[in-house]
């Protein structure tokens, strides 16, 4: 019987050390770029193990974390004021950070260069962000930067809120190569259009937002217990998105199949600079990428030209919803309300454009009322109003926490007080001079808080020069610096 018990105490021992040197070489192998075992729908979702790599005074982005965020450098003791900025792709500089710009316009950006200007000695605004996450990994980066002895937190998630957050137990899993291989290998038959590396709105919206309201609470705990401010932010929404739902190439949405596509992804770079001309070109010679036909569909009825026969719209939004498109875009605002109001097959893309109609008929009152509940019911990456209703919530209920009501600035910059064109560039995501004003509106908290650098001085940041030495591409229609 002890000779039985050693053998299976032996047979587990060359088991585990079999498994972990399986493991370490899968990470290894991974570490040196040959494989990679990170599906882009868990990378949203699931944290890397240990953000920062501390090596004597300095600290780097982990090289892990570099899947999700952009590379930081920084002392480990500050020289100065430090401020780390947390959030997704809003916060991270999206779409600028994929355009190949010389310096991306981001929030961070116009950040640390306002205060670098405003203030003598060593200012910090170190960019946390990344595309797609939501706010439990904004609390594991808070956790994080919490370490690094900051003078303030800078916090501006919403827009990501989607599934269920995982289980410690899931968590600690997925951050060892071998299962996240052995996982990807057993589900095989996974289609691309599951790839996606946004997380799909969770339909049991009430238990998401308290996920979301105690994931916030525990930022401003942990910020409170550590003696640091918060500066938390409600986040800004395209109240007059009339495009599709994704663009064909968005880095970091798309599925695997547009990933491949150069055609794709040039005619959404050519699109998100509003040079829809070009895009078009572009488009159609690469309509074997899901989505182009629709796209290009919905061009030609914005610029007054009827649509294919049959209209791809259908296939996309069902033929009652491409209808009261049509009615809309050939003037007859009326028309398309009534028919939008009876498709109850896709009540939410319905809403949408009853919205847009009742705003081009004149209905401000309505069409607020209506984009608002479209917003709520599918916010298409955005923050639900609900949830920005949550954010006032826990930062009035906190002394620390100081509210940035970005939401209610953007509204204020927008004709009849609904954000569009002017200001974005796709669904949540601003142009660089919109970014800018955003910045202000974390100043004026600074400066009304006392929370900023020391050391003032009396200069003012020429911001038209900054955005023509940075290659800041222009954004026809924008706002103005």
């Amino acid at each position: 019987m002890a000779r039985r018990l050693r053998y299976v105490l032996y047979s587990l021992l060359v088991t585990a050390a079999a498994l972990w040197g399986l493991n370490a070489a899968i990470e290894l192998l991974e570490h040196k770029g040959f494989i990679d075992t990170w599906r882009p729908d868990e990378a949203a979702v699931y944290v890397d193990d240990g953000l920062f790599e501390v090596r004597g005074s300095k600290v780097r982005t982990s090289r892990a974390a570099e899947r999700k965020l952009s590379p930081s450098r920084f002392r480990a003791e500050a020289p100065g004021w430090r401020a780390f900025v947390l959030g997704g792709s809003f916060v991270w500089g999206l779409p600028w950070s994929e355009a190949g710009v010389h310096d991306d316009g981001s929030l961070p950006f116009w950040l640390r260069k306002e205060l670098r200007a405003r203030h003598r000695g060593a200012v910090e605004v170190i960019n946390l962000a990344a595309s797609g996450v939501p706010s439990h990994w904004v609390r594991r980066q808070a956790s994080e930067a919490l370490r690094f002895d900051p003078d303030v937190l800078i916090v501006a998630s919403c827009n990501n809120e989607g599934g269920p957050e995982p289980s410690a137990v899931r968590q600690r899993l997925h951050q060892l190569g071998g299962y996240r291989l052995l996982s990807n290998l057993l589900r095989a038959d996974v289609t691309t259009d599951r790839r996606r590396s946004m997380v799909l709105p969770d339909p049991e919206v009430d238990a998401l937002r308290e996920r979301f309201r105690a994931n916030l609470e525990a930022v401003a705990s942990e910020a409170s217990a550590a003696g640091v401010p918060v500066l938390l932010a409600t986040l800004p929404a395209n109240f007059r998105y009339d495009r599709m739902e994704f663009v064909p190439g968005l880095p970091g949405i798309v599925d695997e199949a547009q990933r491949q596509s150069d055609c794709a992804v040039e005619g959404y770079m050519q699109a998100y600079r509003r040079d829809f001309e070009a895009a078009e070109q572009t488009f159609a010679g690469c309509r074997d990428v899901p989505e182009v036909a629709q796209w290009l569909a919905l061009r030609a009825l914005q610029t007054g030209r009827p649509a294919p026969q049959p209209n791809p719209l259908a296939d996309r939004w069902g033929a009652c919803v491409a209808g009261g498109i049509e009615a809309h875009y050939a003037g007859d605002h009326a028309a398309a309300i009534e028919q939008l109001s009876q498709c109850g097959d896709n009540a939410p893309e319905a809403l949408r454009w009853v919205g847009l109609a009742q705003l081009d008929a004149g209905l401000l009152e309505e069409a607020t009322t209506t984009l608002e509940q479209s917003i709520e019911i599918f916010p298409r990456v955005r923050c639900r109003p609900s949830f920005n209703r949550v954010v006032r919530e826990v930062a009035a209920a906190h002394p620390g926490v100081h509210l940035v009501d970005l939401d209610a600035a953007s509204r204020r910059r927008a004709p009849d007080g609904l954000p569009g064109p002017e200001q974005f560039v796709d669904n949540n995501h601003m142009t660089w001079a919109a970014l800018a004003h955003m910045a202000d509106e974390f100043l004026v908290v600074l400066d009304a808080e006392g929370l900023g650098p020391p050391n003032r001085r009396d200069k003012v940041l020429d911001r038209v020069k900054l955005a023509k030495d940075c290659e800041l591409p222009p954004v026809p229609g924008s706002v103005e610096l």
